[in-house]
């Protein structure tokens, strides 16, 4: 491609930029305002838990004269309105403030509003004191409009009108005040401090964040892949510091080498973590992440938070949902990101066991608040959202492979760098880049609910000739959406394994294959491509094992040597003369406790596996020893022993 062809594209393609985003920004001023720049000034007194404070916004009327200009903000007084010096009027309602029109005139618009009182929370998100510290919470989770600054600070709070701001913290002396992006200035008076804040990208209103309190301040600088520095920092009570050292600071740098490896440079220009009194959890504000107090402790137990809430700086502040009904687009990248830092430092069988914990989490969900979608989900803050959610990223990956899965993902990010998406706006990303139609894709995994729950039928014949006709019948038995994926599948004999992929069809899916041997045994997705429960209601039965009987195998493998990756697998037939029945398979200690129930439910008749991962009903470890498992139906009993080493 000559040089004149190169120059042509690359005018037409900013062209079409600019035009998108014209035509976006004209869009928002339709739907209400736009806002250009916060100038926040905050007086935090500690005594009486009381602020008094003073924003500037910079913005763009609606284009519609009918529109108001409004402002939320939840209950603080507002003592006055000021344009160019001049009080203008104002309607205060519990929630907004709107101001009078007929005194705003042009296109750009300024307006300082004066207020104060005593800032409150929903209990999770919001301004909070707590033991010394004064800081805020961006997403109140606990509401249907999480967007939670507008409990301390006039905005138009909502996620899709993102500013530039600066924010001036006056606090007591002995009090460090920090807030997003770099510190500008520190000036010290008699008794207080003031400490001025700038944040220079553009940022939703719900990650605006302020902190104060006796920190002491840990610092160290890295160099970004782009070359920049990048300074990182922590904030920590005073007896905290060589935990944050250790534990914070010492894995910030290689975390962040990671995610850049996989998503490009930081995107900003410096990083902090803010540990304060126990909120409930942790919050990702641009540049500035808050950590409830029990997170930072000696054994870094909590890495998959500290990766989590890093990771939030690309996904989710750098690109950042439009509207909350897109909130997978935060936490499900956040999340899936976790198991893509486990699977880089700990290797497949780590991330493996972390994508079988993820599934446990979300079908814990569903059995308590029910089965519902991705997009615009009933309860955004659990296991469909972060879980599944990261599963449905995982899934992608598989589909795509990793060379185009991580180029569209960085192609998401440079598309949306500093702006809104939507998750239709991913999925055209993603369909550009890989070339492939996913909309099956999706309407299934993000609009539908639930999950592949799979019933497996197989057997296998031999040949006229030579070797073997293996046939597999799959069911969809679950109520919800029924999907179209591909599922892996192997057989073992002996040594060998013979690995292969079939695509779900419907409720009923037949598939063969050959092979040079005789099958023992079905491996249904061993490297966790898909999302499932999956269950084997019939295969052929094993030597000695009389049809239609009712029969307990012995546990494979036997001694069950422990680890997060492997389980040992129980085979059972339930024959048909009594069924339908209650079929319990409980686990005992060699005192005779019972400590686990691997299997409660009626069944058709059938040959099943059940596997065991070495815990008790409560998910704790068992000791090593002897073991027995007892199989009750229609009231006969087998029973075996196994044998638990750790």
């Amino acid at each position: 491609m000559n040089k004149q062809r190169c120059l042509v594209l690359l005018v037409f393609f900013c062209f079409v930029v600019h035009l998108s985003r014209s035509r976006a920004d004209t869009d928002d001023r339709l739907a209400g305002m736009d806002v250009l720049h916060y100038e926040i000034f905050l007086d935090l007194e500690f005594t009486r838990q009381f602020l008094t404070g003073c924003v500037e916004v910079r913005f763009l009327p609606p284009l519609d004269p009918n529109l108001p200009i409004a402002f939320d903000l939840l209950d603080l007084t507002v003592d006055s309105v000021r344009v160019e010096n001049q009080k203008i009027p104002f309607y205060r309602s519990q929630t907004r403030i709107e101001l009078a029109r007929s005194a705003l005139a042009g296109d750009t618009l300024s307006a300082c509003i004066y207020y104060s009182g005593n800032p409150g929370n929903s209990g999770r998100g919001g301004f909070f004191w707590r033991q010394g510290y004064a800081y805020t919470i961006g997403e109140a989770i606990n509401l249907n409009d999480p967007s939670a600054l507008k409990f301390w600070l006039p905005a138009n709070d909502r996620p899709d009108d993102k500013a530039t701001c600066a924010i001036e913290l006056r606090v007591p002396v002995g009090c460090r005040a920090v807030a997003n992006g770099s510190l500008v200035s520190v000036v010290q008076q008699s008794s207080h401090t003031v400490y001025r804040w700038h944040e220079k990208h553009p940022i939703a209103p719900y990650l605006i964040a302020v902190a104060a309190g006796p920190f002491v301040m840990l610092a160290e600088k890295m160099v970004s892949c782009n070359g920049d520095t990048l300074p990182l920092t922590c904030y920590v009570f005073p007896d905290a510091v060589e935990k944050a050292r250790a534990n914070w600071l010492g894995v910030l740098p290689p975390m962040v080498q990671f995610l850049e490896s996989r998503f490009g440079p930081y995107p900003f220009t410096g990083y902090a973590m803010v540990q304060l009194p126990d909120f409930g959890g942790a919050m990702e504000h641009q540049q500035i992440s808050f950590f409830s107090a029990s997170l930072l402790t000696d054994d870094n137990r909590y890495e998959s938070i500290v990766l989590h809430e890093l990771a939030h700086q690309w996904w989710g502040d750098w690109v950042t949902l439009s509207d909350w009904k897109e909130i997978w687009l935060n936490e499900g990248f956040a999340s899936y990101c976790e198991i893509l830092y486990i699977e880089a430092m700990y290797g497949d069988s780590a991330r493996n066991a972390a994508l079988d914990q993820f599934s446990t989490a979300y079908f814990d969900e569903t059995s308590r608040r029910g089965h519902f979608s991705i997009y615009a989900p009933v309860y955004a803050w659990g296991g469909t959202v972060y879980k599944k959610g990261a599963w449905i990223l995982h899934m992608l990956r598989r589909r795509l492979g990793d060379q185009v899965f991580f180029a569209a993902m960085n192609g998401y990010g440079q598309r949306f760098a500093y702006r809104n998406s939507t998750i239709r706006g991913f999925q055209t990303v993603v369909e550009e880049i890989s070339g492939e139609n996913l909309e099956v894709f999706f309407q299934e995994w993000i609009y539908g609910s639930g999950y592949p729950q799979l019933r497996f039928a197989w057997s296998f014949n031999p040949l006229p000739y030579e070797g073997y006709k293996i046939e597999l019948t799959v069911k969809q038995v679950q109520t919800q959406t029924v999907f179209h994926q591909p599922v892996p599948v192997g057989w073992t004999a002996e040594t060998d394994t013979l690995m292969d992929r079939f695509d779900l069809q419907g409720l009923e899916t037949v598939h063969s294959v050959t092979w040079h041997r005789a099958p023992h045994k079905l491996l249904i997705d061993p490297d966790r491509d898909l999302l499932k429960k999956a269950a084997v209601v019939s295969a052929p039965l094993p030597d000695g094992v009389v049809s239609d009987d009712l029969y307990l195998s012995q546990n494979h493998p036997n001694p069950y040597v422990w680890s997060y990756a492997d389980k040992t697998r129980i085979g059972l037939q339930i024959p048909a003369a009594q069924t339908p029945a209650k079929v319990v398979l409980q686990l005992f200690d060699i005192s005779g406790r019972r400590v686990r129930i691997l299997l409660q439910k009626t069944l058709a008749p059938g040959y099943y596996q059940v596997e065991w991962d070495g815990r008790d009903d409560l998910g704790g470890l068992l000791p090593s020893g002897t073991y027995f498992y007892q199989l009750t139906v229609a009231g006969k009993s087998r029973a075996r022993k196994l044998a638990l080493i750790h």
